[in-house]
């Protein structure tokens, strides 16, 4: 048996494992960030019932803005604390989501600011 056929077959193992890691790791990120999308979205939504100036489709559009803008823009950590509500948030996190909440108001309503020059 020449060396090389099992030295070609381990590697050829090690990418088959290394390939289906990744595809693994994306197909968990997709899910977490739909799964963490629908639950803020629904959150968002729930806590500004009857408290919006705005109609349900325009509460539930600005509030899935809000939650597709953070999930992008946390750290699993920061996502954990999420979980616990505003009184285990730093104050730079609930910073970020305010200023994401406006934000996406203005995205909403199309008062964005141009940012063409």
């Amino acid at each position: 048996m020449n060396i090389r056929t099992p030295l070609a077959c381990t590697l050829l193992l090690c990418a088959c494992s290394e390939s289906a890691k990744n595809e693994f790791k994306e197909e968990f990120t997709q899910s977490f960030r739909t799964e963490f999308v629908r639950s803020a979205t629904e959150a968002c939504v729930e806590k500004a019932s009857g408290k919006s100036p705005f109609d349900s489709a325009t509460t539930e559009k600005i509030c899935r803005c809000i939650g597709e803008k953070t999930v992008d823009k946390i750290s699993p950590e920061e996502a954990t604390s999420l979980l616990g509500g505003s009184d285990s948030m730093s104050n730079e996190l609930k910073k970020r989501i305010k200023d994401t909440s406006i934000a996406c108001t203005k995205e909403v309503l199309g008062m964005a600011e141009s940012k063409t020059k």
